[in-house]
């Protein structure tokens, strides 16, 4: 990002305690305050745009610069004041800094019990920086005490700090190098390789920090996915979730980690059809993000969110509960996280799914019809959009629509040289329905059924929910 759009970031990582306390801090008024102005009208933006915000706020370039200066300190400060007390780290750094003023001013026994207190907790939750800083002063403290013997034992336990704070580094650069090696793409050798290096042939027991181990399933699960060794996957998968029942600090140590690793716990559950243990992981996440978090910003906060609402929307529609899955398809797509295109064409297809299942239609058509018109995204799922549609228009009685629908889908596919021979099945069985006198659509639709059930849709079935359609709709009739 561009080096201007440094404020607009920084407004942006605020979470919901920071900008609250910010606003009390400095007496939030959007009329008379200038920087204030600026902040509100910052807090919408992607980019700085001097020139608009000058316009906007009719005020000369110089005084934007000087507000923003301005603004930019008064937001640094308000930072340095937080103090939530939920936020551990927060008081630990105010614990050392007590420590150090009861130190430079000779009461080094007092010094030395807050000290002893804070490498405690720090250690505690794997804050290597305040555990080496709190060393380094009860070192002092003893030197000063002329406790002579106790030193060498400090500089011990000080060196296994440094250790396990190695290790977990070492173990972070080689899950970024596998992330990487991920996305680059037909790496499947370099990833079988790297398994062989001798942190990652080791078991996780063996590791010395939750950092350390966690990275290491991270590490195993990404690469197991990857390669489609589905049976090292869930045996990773097992042994995690062991690993978070047994370290339920992880949530304190690494934030960040344990949310993805839930989440992603819970779409390998939903991949394997466990949807109930998915959604319960996911309503433990739920829990989680409604407390402060270390390190946790309101983006990542809100991306974390984002995959939980369009996990918990798939989950609702796979186990038929339709409606519910309107709800949480509508959550995700009005959520604050900026979503790549193929994300966004992801949870607008996963919205049109159940609006057409929940007889909703013809708001499921729309959503539909947008992604029709996406070029260059989803090309597995692309194919799949036409014959929702037409189940859509068919739901409405529009039948010469989705007569039409048939045929212009058949030539489509027939232009991007696709054989899909089940949609080739499902778009006859289709046409039959939608052309069968409204007397004989039962039957139509009865051997539409049929096909269902030998299996012959398994894949369309599986996509767009055929079978439940194809039911609902006889059930209908029968009510009539």
């Amino acid at each position: 990002m561009p080096k201007k759009d440094y404020l607009v970031r920084l407004i942006r990582s605020l979470n919901a305690a920071e900008r609250k306390h910010f606003l009390s801090s400095v007496g939030d008024s959007r009329s008379d305050r200038q920087y204030l102005k600026l902040f509100h009208m910052l807090e919408g933006e992607q980019n700085y745009d001097a020139k608009t915000l000058c316009k906007k706020l009719n005020i000369q370039p110089k005084q934007l610069a000087d507000d923003k200066y301005y603004l930019d300190k008064m937001l640094l400060k308000s930072l340095r004041s937080f103090d939530d007390p939920d936020w551990k780290h927060t008081r630990l750094l105010k614990d050392l800094q007590d420590a150090k003023i009861l130190a430079d001013h000779g009461m080094h026994d007092d010094a030395l019990v807050a000290v002893d207190k804070i490498i405690k907790e720090a250690t505690y939750l794997e804050h290597y920086g305040f555990v080496l800083y709190a060393y380094s002063l009860k070192r002092t403290c003893l030197w000063a005490l002329l406790r002579y013997d106790e030193v060498k034992a400090t500089e011990t336990e000080r060196r296994q700090i440094v250790a396990a704070y190695e290790e977990a580094s070492d173990l972070w650069e080689l899950s970024s190098a596998n992330y990487s090696i991920i996305n680059a793409g037909d790496k499947d050798e370099e990833l079988k390789e790297m398994l062989k290096h001798p942190m990652l042939k080791k078991k996780a027991e063996g590791l010395k920090s939750i950092q350390a181990k966690s990275h290491w399933y991270d590490i195993h699960k990404r690469t197991y996915a990857q390669l489609n060794d589905m049976q090292n996957l869930q045996k990773t998968e097992d042994a995690f979730r062991e690993f978070l029942t047994l370290h339920p600090a992880m949530r304190d140590i690494h934030a960040s980690g344990y949310i993805s690793m839930r989440i992603n716990s819970a779409v390998q559950d939903c991949m394997q059809g466990n949807y109930e243990r998915a959604l319960s992981m996911l309503v433990q996440l739920e829990t989680d993000l409604r407390t402060p978090l270390r390190y946790l910003d309101q983006s990542s906060t809100l991306r974390a969110q984002y995959h939980m609402t369009h996990l918990r929307c798939y989950i609702a529609r796979k186990t038929g509960k339709y409606e519910e899955a309107c709800v949480w398809g509508e959550r995700t797509y009005l959520t604050k996280y900026e979503m790549p295109a193929q994300e966004r064409f992801d949870v607008l297809w996963e919205w049109a799914i159940p609006l057409v299942h929940a007889g909703r239609s013809k708001e499921g058509y729309e959503k539909l019809d947008a992604l029709a018109t996406t070029k260059d995204i989803r090309a597995d799922l692309q194919p799949y959009i036409r014959p929702l549609m037409v189940i859509a228009q068919i739901d409405m009685g529009h039948y010469d629509v989705a007569i039409y629908l048939i045929k212009s889908s058949k030539l489509w596919m027939k232009r991007k040289k696709m054989a899909l021979p089940e949609l080739e099945l499902f778009f006859s069985h289709a046409y039959a329905i939608a052309n069968a006198p409204a007397l004989s659509r039962k039957d139509a639709m009865l051997k539409l059924q049929q096909a269902v059930k030998a299996g012959k849709l398994a894949v369309t079935d599986s996509q767009i929910d055929v079978g439940y359609w194809v039911e609902r709709s006889l059930r209908d009739k029968k009510k009539k």
